[in-house]
């Protein structure tokens, strides 16, 4: 339900005037997702306004536990406390991705 809407906040505006406030790449580029004013704030009220909030919702894109994923700006990993409203307009973060590893 909250992709849908995620996605429909998304279409329903111009891309030509819509910049996305936050912006979520892997390593090689890809985009995962990005989110405008009000896809972000639907996300904030589903799951909270922090980056380990986004982890949750970024769990089932891309099939791994928010322990297993790292967010980074500029290089410089975010900590889970990290509150979504302090990143400027425009943020590019990339998502790292740990491998799993079994305890032996």
């Amino acid at each position: 339900f909250l992709w849908a809407l995620l996605r429909e906040s998304q279409m329903s505006q111009p891309h030509a005037a819509t910049t996305p406030m936050i912006r979520l790449v892997k390593l090689s580029g890809e985009v995962l997702c990005s989110f405008d004013e009000k896809a972000l704030k639907a996300l904030t009220m589903k799951f909270g306004s922090t980056v380990k909030s986004l982890k949750h919702h970024c769990k089932s894109l891309v099939d791994a536990s928010i322990y297993r994923q790292r967010l980074l700006l500029d290089n410089v990993e975010l900590p889970d406390t990290q509150l979504l409203e302090t990143l400027s307009q425009g943020s590019e973060l990339q998502m790292i991705l740990l491998p799993f590893q079994e305890e032996v």
